[in-house]
């Protein structure tokens, strides 16, 4: 892991485009440190231990394009970092621990992630030129200068508390013509402060999920008539207030999410049937409703549930329960759940042997050559060796064939095997 680096480590990299520095331990970078580096384009710092970063990191005159993407994530950062560059398309803070959003000079950034921080106060007054910004997960309690970024498309606010800067969101809201996406996840609304909070001619597409609506009155709504997408999912919604307005007020809609409420099986119908004729579609379950305080999805009924379900299938399903009772049905559901898991148990159990066999297979099919190879060594060798030794002998046999071997007697004067000393001595004389 890289602790420290050289301020001079990248200066003559002249070339260098894309730069990954993550997951180490910096703590922090030195002035100019990427000053010779005319061509950077993207910086990777994610998951270190900065604190700071001076201002003066890249040098924007002598730099040929803006950079895409600067990663800071996952720091340690407490404030939000100025940096002197034409533009940053791209700037990720999240997971740090910045408190304020707030800088001395404008800071041209397209694009801006700051989720999940410790932001309290955001000064957007110097990022006019943004297009989209995450502010999601953080503890927002003031937030100024939203009205003057006129190119903003995206906002995402989720997980604040939007009852604290209500007032501002909802002048800002009416003033920003190029916003696209609102997104408003988990932020304490209810019935009783939605009311005249969203008023936009261009916002598209919509996220109200995870609040706290029991009902909800589409003329509250009214203004958003470019709305294109809604999404009210994980609320506690019962009635939709006047739903069937919802193609006057919202010409453009298209596509409503109504997942994980609380809906009456009655009432859901009529809106599932109301949303059909409107030509709306709905990603919502049939199944997700209740009848006497039982919600339809969850109860043991639901693993044989028809691929296409309507209410009407419910409500047959559920006169079903009453003629047979709860008893038999438990016990059917059980006996159909056993056998299917214990056929799933038994298909993957073969498959798993399959596998193995086939593993061992190739296995016995390495070894069997192993083998042929290390016996054709062998038998090589062991054919060197015999004719080596076949070599020898025949040597040792011609050797033996070419000696003679004579005795010499002294008193008669004379060799055996009637051989003279003129021979004995012409033979010494030859071996000489």
């Amino acid at each position: 892991l890289i602790h420290t680096l050289e301020k001079q480590a990248f200066d003559r990299l002249y070339g260098l485009e894309s730069l990954s520095l993550r997951e180490n331990c910096l703590v922090t970078l030195a002035p100019n440190q990427f000053h010779f580096n005319d061509h950077l384009s993207t910086v990777l710092l994610d998951h270190n231990q900065l604190a700071f970063l001076p201002p003066v990191l890249f040098d924007p005159i002598t730099m040929v394009d803006e950079l895409y993407e600067l990663d800071l994530s996952n720091n340690k950062l407490r404030r939000m970092p100025y940096l002197e560059t034409k533009e940053i398309s791209l700037l990720k803070l999240d997971n740090n621990q910045i408190e304020t959003l707030t800088v001395n000079k404008s800071l041209n950034v397209r694009v801006l992630q700051v989720q999940n921080n410790n932001l309290y106060d955001v000064d957007l007054f110097k990022f006019v030129r943004t297009e989209h910004i995450d502010l999601s997960h953080n503890n927002v309690e003031n937030i100024v200068g939203l009205h003057e970024m006129q190119m903003l498309e995206y906002l995402d606010l989720s997980s604040n508390n939007v009852s604290k800067f209500d007032y501002s969101l909802k002048y800002s809201i009416r003033t920003i013509s190029s916003l696209v996406t609102l997104r408003l996840q988990n932020c304490s609304l209810s019935e009783h402060n939605i009311e005249g909070l969203l008023a936009s001619e261009s916002i598209m597409n919509l996220d109200l999920s995870q609040n706290n609506f029991v009902q909800l009155n589409v003329t509250h709504l009214s203004r958003l008539r470019a709305l294109v997408y809604l999404s009210l999912n994980f609320n506690y919604l019962r009635e939709l207030v006047n739903y069937e307005r919802l193609r006057h007020e919202f010409p453009y809609l298209e596509l409503v999410s109504l997942s994980f409420n609380r809906w009456n099986c009655s009432y859901y119908d009529q809106l599932n049937a109301y949303l059909n004729y409107s030509h709306i579609r709905s990603t919502s379950d049939a199944r997700d409703c209740y009848v006497n305080g039982t919600h339809v999805a969850d109860s043991f009924i639901t693993d044989v549930f028809e691929p296409l379900y309507t209410m009407n299938h419910v409500k047959r399903d559920m006169a079903v329960l009453r003629n047979l009772g709860r008893n038999t049905i438990y016990f059917l559901y059980a006996l159909f759940s056993t056998t299917r898991a214990q056929a799933n148990a038994t298909l993957g159990n073969q498959q798993r042997f399959d596998q193995q066999l086939h593993s061992l297979e190739h296995d016995v099919d390495r070894l069997l050559g192993m083998l042929a190879f290390l016996v054709a060594i062998f038998a090589a060798l062991l054919f060197v060796a015999i004719a080596y030794g076949c070599y020898w002998v025949v040597r040792r046999w011609q050797h033996d064939r070419a000696v003679k071997v004579v005795t010499y007697n002294k008193r008669a004067n004379e060799f055996s095997n009637g051989v003279t000393v003129n021979e004995v001595v012409q033979d010494n004389v030859s071996v000489a």
